[in-house]
């Protein structure tokens, strides 16, 4: 948390999003379809799945920030 949450703040959280979602692509578009079918370390998933469900939890939060915003113009 930043000490201050203010616009500089926030630039830096979207950054760090920003450079953390590029940094995750560029490991997945470096997987062959062998990696991706594999299962994880801890063996609860294949890695393409793993994959999906950390898409679908990115969107989740996608839709909060979204709604938040909508509720804070009315």
């Amino acid at each position: 948390m930043p000490a201050r949450a203010d616009l500089g703040a926030w630039r830096a959280d979207v950054a760090l999003l920003e450079a953390e979602h590029a940094a995750l692509r560029a490991v997945v578009a470096g997987m062959s379809a062998r990696q991706l079918d594999a299962r994880s370390p801890r063996g609860a998933w294949r890695n393409v799945e793993q994959i999906h469900g950390i898409a679908a939890h990115d969107l989740y939060h996608t839709g909060q920030i979204q709604l938040i915003k909508k509720l804070m113009r009315s």
